[in-house]
């Protein structure tokens, strides 16, 4: 059996822990020395990184209540999350029926202490004119995405109304918060000027 060296530099006991409240304020004293992105960046910053979420539709089919789907997206240029979705799909019809929706990144989904971003909007097709660009950064994060092109998908982007972000269950302590529709059109306007 192999032996466990024993450091002398650095050594923890169970008495050096008081209780889980001065563990929390040894984690919030030395989170607040860090450097932290402003919430509109780090907001950004997920979205663009991200390639999947949780899209919440109005189910048609149990009329009022919520239909989740897991869906790949990208953003546009605005910041704005697009979807490509086949005009078979419960979240298709759905969100052709009553555009309203929320789509919900997570930074890391199997870290529940780091960012999570609910994105609440209206998701309207894409126009004519817009569709190049669109194609184009959708498969720039999904380059194997070939259905993009078959006749029965469309793109659909997602206009942010309100944008809520959580830094985590775990982590409420050390800080989570809401983005109010005043600052989501300030993301959305300093992302295009930028």
């Amino acid at each position: 059996m192999a032996s466990v060296a024993q450091s002398s530099t650095q050594a923890v006991s169970t008495g050096d822990v008081n209780s889980d409240a001065s563990v929390f304020q040894l984690i919030q004293t030395h989170q607040e020395k860090a450097a932290r992105l402003p919430p509109v960046e780090e907001i950004r910053t997920v979205l663009n990184q991200s390639t999947h979420g949780m899209l919440s539709t109005i189910s048609q089919k149990h009329e009022g209540y919520p239909s989740g789907s897991m869906v790949d997206f990208a953003c546009d240029a605005d910041g704005s999350p697009i979807l490509v979705v086949n005009s078979l799909a419960v979240h298709a019809k759905d969100l052709l029926a009553n555009p309203k929706c929320s789509l919900l990144v997570a930074n890391d989904p199997e870290d529940r202490t780091d960012l999570v971003i609910t994105l609440h909007g209206d998701s309207i097709p894409v126009s004519e004119k817009d569709v190049a660009a669109v194609r184009t950064a959708y498969l720039a994060k999904h380059p194997d995405a070939f259905r993009v092109d078959f006749g029965d998908f469309q793109f659909m982007r997602i206009e942010p109304k309100v944008v809520q972000y959580v830094s985590g269950v775990a982590t409420t302590l050390l800080g989570s918060g809401g983005l109010c529709t005043i600052q989501l059109i300030f993301f959305f306007i300093k992302h295009i000027i930028v």
